[in-house]
């Protein structure tokens, strides 16, 4: 069984044609561009969004009360 060649994947870069310089062109495309990942553990993880309405819709507190 022979092994089978990787075929190359064809990347759209954006740039049109390339005439001088690809792997300049590829590098200054937004696939290198760098990336920030948000921290779930630790200094800088606090969430607002995250922690609000657990469990309950607002206000469904009032009716338990007013029945």
């Amino acid at each position: 069984m022979a092994k089978r060649k990787p075929e190359p994947h064809d990347y759209d870069h954006g740039r049109g044609q390339i005439y001088d310089n690809a792997l300049k062109a590829v590098v200054t495309s937004p696939l290198f561009k760098t990336r920030t990942e948000r921290p779930k553990k630790g200094k800088g993880s606090y969430n607002r969004k995250g922690h609000k309405l657990k469990g309950y819709a607002p206000f469904d507190w009032a009716f338990v009360f007013s029945g």
